[in-house]
C-alpha cells in the first residue's frame, strides 16, 4: 500500500485508490465522521424512531443530508419494522397479564 495525499492510499497490487471510509457506510459523504456518529446515536437511541427534519435540526444538516443519513444508517442496522421478536427475549419494568379477578370470565385461568 502507498500513502498518497488527501489521506488516500493506493493498492501496490490492483492500482485502486481508498481510504478509511471505503466500504463503509460513510462512503462518498461529505458529512464530518462526527455528525455521522451523533446521528447513529440518536437513531439507536429513540425508542419511536426520528424524523429526518428532527435529526436534520439535531446534528445541524439539512433535511434532505439527514434523510440520505437515516437511509444509510437503517440499511446498515438492517432496520425493518416488522414488530417481531424471535429467539430468547429480556424486558425491564414490563408487566404481562393481570389478576385473575380483573379478567372476563371467559379468559379466567382456573386455579
Amino acid at each position: 500500500v502507498y500513502k498518497c495525499k488527501n489521506n488516500q492510499y493506493r493498492c501496490k497490487n490492483t492500482g485502486k485508490y481508498f481510504n478509511v471510509k471505503t466500504g463503509t457506510m460513510f462512503e462518498n459523504s461529505k458529512v464530518s465522521l462526527r455528525k455521522w456518529f451523533m446521528a447513529i446515536w440518536l437513531v439507536t437511541s429513540h425508542k419511536k424512531g426520528i424524523s429526518s427534519i428532527q435529526l436534520g435540526k439535531d446534528i445541524g444538516v439539512r433535511q434532505a443530508t439527514a434523510w440520505f443519513m437515516l437511509q444509510r444508517i437503517r440499511a446498515c442496522f438492517g432496520v425493518e419494522n416488522n414488530n417481531e421478536l424471535e429467539g430468547i427475549v429480556e424486558c425491564d419494568e414490563t408487566f404481562i397479564g393481570g389478576k385473575n379477578k380483573n379478567r372476563h370470565k371467559d379468559k379466567k385461568v382456573p386455579h
